[in-house]
């Protein structure tokens, strides 16, 4: 049986509170061959020794890179710098965030089989502490990724040697400035877009913290992915860059037709439900301003006589 290697890319600002839970969860699973590389987004509460202390108690500290940024340059940055100086090109990296945690002991037993099966990229579903279910979903294998609703959130999975081919230019849009918002997408868009192996899981894996005060969702108290209007501004950017094209696997399509064919009608059925929804909504509204605008104007006529 294939052996898959695991490193948890985490990123966290000020997430003291929450990290030792985000920890808790990585020692507790069943599958061992994972490590750990964190990065300290210029943390000012204590956030990196906590996860110093807490390895090295919970007798993992051989497995941790732990690194310090001294000046705030934020996730897609923290990602990026990191993979290219600490990662091996045969590993799976999982994305996570500082003030989140693994839902269960089992997580990387499930990803494991998927990886063994040949996929590139998988993503899983997540619930949020508030008990909401998450909004990850599938994507349409045959419809450009750029051109598709974002549903690749947590917990999104790779092969490393994916992101190690993407350029600086490609995570910044073109402008060469770090986003400070969306980085989910800044990462996932071109990961996304080089391999057709790509696989949804609909079971929630991961625990998404809506309590965290310095979140952009807890900001603006919106579900995810448009919690703020910084990542409203910086998803749009990154949607508009030029898409690169995905080339076909033509014989893992044919091993694997019943699921791409399954996403391909999940998620149209999907978009389908969501524009008729939208549709029904604007035509409620549409109908409400005429309804005030025709009694706005036999008001007028009772006041004329």
């Amino acid at each position: 049986m294939e052996e898959v290697n695991f490193v948890f890319m985490i990123t966290a600002h000020n997430a003291a509170e929450f990290v030792e839970r985000t920890l808790q969860s990585i020692s507790e699973q069943t599958l061992g061959t994972w490590r750990v590389v964190f990065s300290g987004d210029a943390s000012t509460d204590g956030t990196v020794d906590r996860v110093q202390r807490f390895a090295e108690s919970a007798g993992w500290s051989d497995r941790l890179t732990l690194i310090r940024q001294m000046e705030r340059r934020y996730k897609t940055f923290g990602v990026y710098q990191a993979l290219h100086e600490h990662a091996s090109e045969t590993e799976v990296v999982l994305m996570q965030d500082g003030d989140d945690w693994l839902a269960s002991g089992n997580v990387l037993e499930v990803l494991a089989s998927e990886y063994r099966a040949g996929w590139d990229v998988v993503w899983t579903n997540w619930v949020g502490t508030d008990g909401q279910p998450g909004s990850s979903f599938h994507l349409n294998p045959f419809v450009p990724i750029r051109q598709q609703p974002w549903v690749s959130s947590a917990l999104f999975t790779f092969r490393s040697r994916l992101l190690l081919d993407v350029s600086e230019q490609e995570c910044t849009a073109g402008t060469m400035t770090w986003p400070k918002a969306a980085c989910d997408q800044a990462i996932a868009l071109p990961v996304l877009e080089r391999t057709f192996r790509r696989k949804h899981i609909d079971e929630p894996l991961y625990v998404y913290n809506r309590n965290n005060p310095i979140s952009h969702d807890f900001e603006a108290k919106r579900t995810p992915p448009f919690g703020s209007n910084e990542q409203i501004r910086s998803s749009n950017l990154l949607y508009r860059w030029r898409a690169r094209p995905t080339p076909v696997d033509q014989a893992f399509l044919g091993e694997h037709l019943d699921y791409f064919l399954g996403a391909a009608f999940a998620s149209t059925h999907r978009l389908l439900g969501f524009l008729h929804s939208n549709v029904a909504a604007l035509r409620d509204e549409h109908l409400g301003v005429q309804s005030s605008d025709n009694e706005r104007r036999r008001q007028q006529a009772d006041d004329d006589t």
